[in-house]
């Protein structure tokens, strides 16, 4: 396999908008009536069954989450949650290298793999946008899965999965340099960003909230 991907790929115009992703423009109480079984089902429409298919999927991890606090308490809740990540973001990452045919990533690629990651989780994953140049890949995102659509009352794991899953991105792809969580919204955030530098890395505005680095394997 080749280690030049930017070679063999095409230009790539990253996602800019999803205000038409179905589900996104659900209003709170339609979401609710979903979650409360109060809808007919000859009343669903595909953007129902698409925020709730999604919805589910983060349900069944909260659920398992806080069974394994229940049992084994939170300490060992938070290790599985950052285990998960770990080895989901590399195996995931590894399945897009593999099936672009290179061992190294790109800005683009990345950008590219970042749009489909979220596109595919449902409407609170699917308002990321990403965007490259030929230094790094960047990923923003104002809702999120892990966070925004988790259980109420449930304390957020998105931190414990999140910043394992960079490191098994890491893993993944020996292109990057550097993975930063620039900001994110289970620190107190509004909003997450996420850069990934296939170059050295330029100086950082702000301290991250964390920080991935390939020469000491993160930190």
């Amino acid at each position: 396999m080749s280690d030049r991907p930017d070679r063999q790929q095409p230009d790539y115009a990253p996602t800019r908008s999803t205000r038409f992703y179905p589900g996104a423009a659900l209003s709170d109480e339609r979401k609710r009536q979903i979650l409360d079984y109060e809808l007919e089902l000859d009343e669903a429409t595909v953007d129902d069954i698409l925020f709730n298919t999604a919805a589910a999927f983060t349900g069944t991890f909260y659920a398992v989450v806080a069974l394994i606090e229940e049992r084994w308490g939170k300490d060992e809740a938070r290790a599985i949650a950052r285990e998960l990540g770990a080895r989901n973001g590399q195996r995931n990452l590894e399945k897009w290298l593999a099936r672009h045919g290179v061992e190294k990533g790109s800005p683009m690629l990345m950008s590219k793999f970042q749009d489909f990651q979220h596109a595919m989780r449902g409407p609170d994953h699917a308002n990321a946008l990403s965007e490259y140049d030929g230094r790094r890949a960047r990923a923003c995102r104002s809702r999120c899965g892990w966070h925004t659509g988790r259980p109420e009352g449930a304390e957020s794991y998105c931190r414990h999965f999140s910043e394992t899953a960079i490191a098994g991105y890491g893993a993944a792809d020996l292109g990057l340099h550097e993975i930063r969580v620039v900001r994110c919204m289970s620190w107190g955030d509004g909003d997450c960003e996420h850069e990934f530098w296939y170059a050295e890395p330029l100086p950082a505005e702000a301290d991250p909230r964390h920080v991935w680095r390939r020469s000491h394997g993160g930190s």
